[in-house]
């Protein structure tokens, strides 16, 4: 059988790192919600970042293993990856407004305006990429399972 393309293959397992390390930063949230006090403008954007993070883990990491084993019926997770990740991103918007009302004018406020666009256009371009990806590796199992139908008449 021939292999998945590679830039799918590139993104799947790329995905799979920053899965990992998106376990890592879900840990460390729910530690700093514990910090937080209910009544804390960061604590329902935070409690949702958690959310999210989790679903991206667990989406992620089930859906790329799975494309990368050539499973076909396994596409949904990495689906349900991109809406986690795109739920994410406007979290991570949501809070940077949060957070920006507490930044001071001048040099502070034009450092923490690139930094949060600078963040969510990164996130962004990786998002479209393993979208792309993603989208390849169905056609390429599409085509497979086809072929392979073709074979067994």
């Amino acid at each position: 059988m021939k292999a998945l393309p590679t830039f799918s293959i590139f993104f799947l397992v790329t995905d799979i790192v920053f899965c990992a390390i998106r376990i890592i930063l879900v840990i460390f949230s729910m530690i700093g919600m514990t910090e937080l006090n209910s009544n804390d403008s960061l604590y329902l954007s935070g409690f949702l970042e958690i959310i999210t993070g989790i679903g991206i883990v667990f989406f992620g990491l089930i859906g790329n293993i799975g494309v990368l084993l050539k499973k076909s019926s396994i596409l949904t997770f990495c689906w349900l990856n991109v809406a986690a990740t795109t739920a994410s991103i406007f979290v991570g918007i949501w809070q940077a407004t949060i957070l920006s009302s507490g930044v001071a004018g001048g040099p502070e406020s034009a450092g923490f305006l690139i930094g949060a666009i600078g963040s969510v256009l990164i996130r962004v371009a990786l998002l479209i990429c393993y979208v792309i990806a993603v989208s390849r590796a169905k056609v390429f199992l599409d085509n497979t399972f086809k072929r392979a139908l073709g074979s067994n008449r």
